[in-house]
């Protein structure tokens, strides 16, 4: 919108004629050409680069990940892109189809049954064990009682006695002890036990020596299913392994093919977009030669000074910050703003200050800039419409001004008798159109009040909308 109105400014003014002014636009489009051409050159260097830079990543993971092989250092974008496309044709590792989880359980369960028949074994052998110490506990104390019953061989002969009579007193006695050849018989009897109980240790021992191999069968047995065990572990995780790479592949070929699906690679040849920046400010050099003898800009700013020889007078009439003699207001054709041109440099409106200020230099510009348009008959229409100039002189949404007690009323009159009087000064050829809760008593201003839109004592009311359309 800037540039629009400052390409169009000087014809309005009248600085520049109608081929002047063709040329002036003229230039305003060769000169946005000019930042098409260098911002579309430099969107796609930017493109190329960040699509280089991206395609290279790819291309050294697709190397790490066994896709390509011998990539080159150095790289341009057609190489990085052919071998982005070659990449996807390559087929990645396919996961090896293993029944390891089928024989892991299959190990797992014959250990768990060797164990289960190693405890069986184990409880075997010790019962074994606690039964021949158990016997040879009882043929030691067999042995101990019959090497003592033999002790009577000694005696020579038996000689028959009374037994119930004590030899030594020949006291009675209450029980009878037993006879030589009882004891004879019983030591035969003990004798023949003790031949039987060594007739069965060997037949125990070859028991315990087969239950022994046994059990050590089963041992190697367990000691083979563990190294089963950590064979498997490890081929276990040799094809997680590659598993897992055959994943990273994937996905990296689904990444390249998306880079490559969504590539905006420009189409355009840098060198076709240089020669057309070229083109372009080649234009604008032409053009700005054909312009520079039309000395628009200063005839502009010459106009700009006839528009400011009014505004500074009725800024001071207005009693505006910074308005006082030496200081000048005017506008600026660079920045399009009010300024006030000081002896010690120019101060931005903005600047000064207070919605006064504001208002009142902004309105001094139109009235001033509408002036010298009526005066040097540009095509330019002639009317000025104004909403509420005076808001800054009374509280926000009044009904009727003339109900505020502390209003600036000789401003507001001020601001208005300006209107008035600029409305005079262009004789007719000026309309000003205003919207304002003022209403003053001055003869000069009633005349010039085409509505009134507040409320009568009766509560009628003339408004811009008539009440009868809102029932």
């Amino acid at each position: 919108m800037a540039q629009a109105i400052k390409d169009t400014l000087p014809y309005f003014l009248g600085a520049a004629g109608p081929e002047q002014a063709l040329r002036q636009h003229r230039l305003g489009d060769a000169r946005r050409e000019v930042r098409a051409a260098q911002r579309k050159l430099d969107a796609d260097l930017r493109q190329r680069e960040v699509l280089d830079t991206n395609g290279i990543a790819l291309l050294r993971l697709a190397q790490s990940e066994g896709l390509l092989r011998d990539v080159p250092a150095a790289l341009d974008a057609d190489t990085v892109h052919a071998l982005l496309r070659k990449a996807l044709t390559v087929p990645p590792l396919a996961p090896i189809s293993s029944d390891v989880g089928d024989r892991r359980q299959e190990l797992n369960e014959e250990r768990r049954t060797l164990r289960a028949q190693l405890q069986e074994f184990d409880a075997a052998l010790a019962t074994v064990d606690r039964w021949q110490r158990r016997s040879f506990d009882f043929l030691g104390e067999l042995h101990f009682q019959v090497d003592r019953l033999k002790t009577l061989d000694l005696l020579g002969p038996e000689r028959d006695h009374d037994t119930d009579v004590c030899p030594m007193c020949t006291q009675p006695l209450e029980h009878p002890d037993p006879s030589v050849r009882d004891i004879v018989r019983l030591t035969d009897r003990l004798s023949e036990e003790l031949e039987q109980a060594a007739g069965v240790q060997p037949v125990r021992q070859e028991h315990r020596q087969a239950l022994q191999a046994q059990r050590d069968s089963l041992v190697e047995r367990l000691k083979t299913n563990g190294a089963l065990m950590k064979e498997l572990m490890a081929s276990d995780e040799d094809m997680t392994r590659l598993q897992e790479q055959h994943l990273r592949a994937a996905h990296l070929q689904g990444r390249i093919a998306q880079t490559l699906a969504h590539d905006r690679r420009p189409t355009d040849d840098v060198g076709q977009l240089r020669n057309a920046l070229a083109s372009a400010q080649e234009v604008v050099s032409v053009l700005e030669e054909r312009t520079a003898n039309d000395d628009v800009p200063a005839e502009t700013e010459r106009r700009l000074a006839d528009i400011a020889a009014d505004m500074t007078p009725w800024a001071r009439r207005l009693q505006l910050g910074q308005s006082t003699a030496p200081n000048e207001a005017g506008i600026s054709f660079n920045s399009l703003k009010v300024v006030i041109r000081r002896p010690q440099g120019r101060l931005a409106q903005e600047r000064v200050g207070s919605a006064k200020n504001y208002i009142g230099y902004h309105l001094v510009a139109h009235l001033a800039l509408h002036t010298y348009l009526r005066r040097h008959h540009r095509p330019v229409p002639s009317f000025l419409a104004l909403d509420q100039p005076t808001q800054a002189f009374f509280p926000s949404k009044p009904r009727d001004a003339s109900t505020v007690p502390d209003a600036d009323w000789s401003t507001v009159t001020e601001y208005f008798r300006l209107l008035h009087d600029v409305t005079e000064l262009n004789e007719g050829k000026l309309q000003i159109i205003v919207c304002d809760h003022a209403n003053l008593p001055d003869d000069w201003f009633q005349d010039a009040v085409i509505d009134n839109w507040r409320p009568e004592n009766d509560g009628t009311r003339n408004a811009l909308i008539p009440p009868d359309w809102l029932t």
